[in-house]
């Protein structure tokens, strides 16, 4: 295997070609080696997901090489990663687990019992059920690197058990957007190095609206309506999937005549659910489908953003703008995960104005009539600070810098 004094960056999702670009820019290029993620995989929005990295990086006219091309072939002194590379690889201890799976923990799905076992054990004893696959999550970061630095892909982190236990395994390093985060890493890492630093993808934004109009369908809007942005999450259990943009789309289609509502569904939605994007232009609302979508420079344009769980809820409060959240079913298997792993998600409601499914029509014109021109700007500080801290965070210079003396 033949070593090179470098850093690399591998690339695992499209949406993180946005996270790492500012970051890339900074680092002299011959001392950088960007890696897009092509590791096979059974899921289906995993391999479409490989194509679409590949064709960005090409369209950025960034140099790359693909993970087939260095694995096994090439060590670098640093690697920089997401760990979302969501990788499977098969053993004699995945097939047992599947077994397992497909048997008693299917049978324990089906009588209901997983949550006395997850109060008894702390695990639900399903290894997933009917939803396990056949390969178990491989990390392949120390197999391509000696120092392996663990890049934040949000803040939307789970209390009860975050940082899990086997990322000490996997990395050397990691990287944080906010005081809490690491605070926890400290806590349960010992002796393990933790950088707070700057939300580098929001670095620098535009502040030109112009940028809407590279929208496909831009021709809907219009420039004399305020701009409200939607960004639902990726609903990922089988029973539940994407019903939280289907029931509040039918329920906000409403607002498209006194609104711009544009709607982002998560990019794993787009890549496996086509038939999203048609019920959304059925019912009049704007879609943002594009990959490598600059997130930032949407949510600082727009006037409201609407949200629901996950990191994008907590890049909106980064960037300081009014926000309503959309709650899901309350008795969904969604939110009972969410409610179990104590996600940070759930904390915001205390904090931001929501709704929920039952409200009438009036109540959320209402809502986002008051959001739109209320004086949020002191109430949102608050929230910032309570959720990313006060502490200095690490410019992208100064990682430069810190990776840079690292090397031989």
């Amino acid at each position: 295997m033949k070593f090179i004094n470098k850093i690399a960056i591998l690339i695992s999702w499209p949406r993180e070609l946005d996270m790492f670009l500012n970051l890339i820019k900074k680092f002299p290029q011959k001392k950088l080696i960007i890696i897009a993620n092509d590791i096979k995989s059974n899921a289906d929005e995993r391999s479409k997901s490989n194509s679409v990295i590949i064709k960005l990086l090409k369209k950025e006219n960034i140099k790359f090489h693909l993970f087939s091309e260095i694995y096994k072939k090439k060590k670098f002194k640093i690697l920089i990663s997401t760990g979302e590379t969501c990788s499977q690889k098969i053993s004699c201890y995945s097939i047992l687990r599947f077994c397992y799976a497909h048997t008693f923990g299917t049978i324990i799905q089906l009588f209901k019992v997983s949550n006395f076992f997850l109060k008894l054990f702390g695990k639900p004893l399903t290894a997933d059920g009917k939803n396990c696959k056949l390969g178990i999550n491989w990390f392949p970061e120390k197999s391509i690197a000696d120092i392996t630095v663990k890049f934040p892909d949000g803040v939307d982190i789970k209390l009860n058990s975050y940082p899990y236990n086997f990322l000490k395994k996997i990395f050397d390093i990691f990287l944080t957007y906010s005081d809490l985060e690491a605070r926890l890493i400290k806590k349960k890492f010992k002796n393990t190095s933790c950088m707070k630093i700057d939300y580098y993808r929001y670095q620098n934004l535009s502040k030109n609206k112009k940028i809407f109009f590279d929208f496909k369908n831009y021709k809907k809007l219009n420039y004399k309506k305020k701009t409200i942005y939607w960004m639902p999450t990726h609903i990922d259990n089988k029973f539940e999937r994407d019903q939280n943009i289907i029931l509040w789309s039918e329920k906000l289609a409403f607002l498209n005549k006194r609104y711009n509502l544009i709607v982002r569904p998560h990019p794993k939605t787009i890549l496996t659910n086509q038939s999203i994007i048609k019920k959304l232009n059925k019912l009049n609302f704007i879609i943002d489908d594009v990959h490598n979508r600059k997130i930032g420079n949407v949510i600082k344009n727009s006037n409201l953003i609407l949200c629901d769980y996950g990191g994008t809820l907590f890049s909106s409060i980064y960037l300081e703008k009014p926000i309503v959240l959309l709650n899901f079913l309350r008795n969904s298997q969604f939110l009972n995960d969410l409610r179990f792993s104590e996600s940070l998600d759930l904390r915001t409601r205390k904090d931001l104005s929501y709704l929920e499914l039952s409200d009438s029509k009036e109540k959320i014109e209402k809502l986002f009539k008051l959001a739109l021109v209320s004086n949020y700007s002191k109430n949102i500080q608050k929230i910032k600070n309570k959720y990313f801290g006060k502490s200095k965070a690490y410019s992208v210079d100064e990682l430069k810098k810190f990776l840079l003396t690292r090397l031989i």
